[in-house]
């Protein structure tokens, strides 16, 4: 109904339930217990709709953390409501 799949919800509101916290891809793998090549996939796409940004980590400049944008927070809102 929103566009999206389950799994790319799941991986969204992960990231807005510790919205504060920044989310490495490795560590959201883990947490959703899928492989680095299937969320980076999914990051990738992800973030080409506008729905999460990557920021590079200031005390890592090797690696990104990753955040909803605002589509991304109200596309998580509107899947709750419904």
């Amino acid at each position: 109904k929103l566009g999206y799949s389950f799994a790319d919800l799941d991986l969204l509101g992960t990231l807005a339930i510790d919205q504060d916290i920044p989310h490495r891809a490795t560590d959201l793998a883990s947490t959703l217990y899928v492989s680095d090549a299937v969320i980076s996939t999914r990051i990738a796409r992800l973030e080409e709709d506008g729905l999460l940004e990557r920021r590079r980590n200031p005390e890592d400049r090797r690696a990104f953390d990753l955040f909803l944008t605002p589509r991304g927070r109200a596309l998580i809102e509107r899947a709750i409501v419904d």
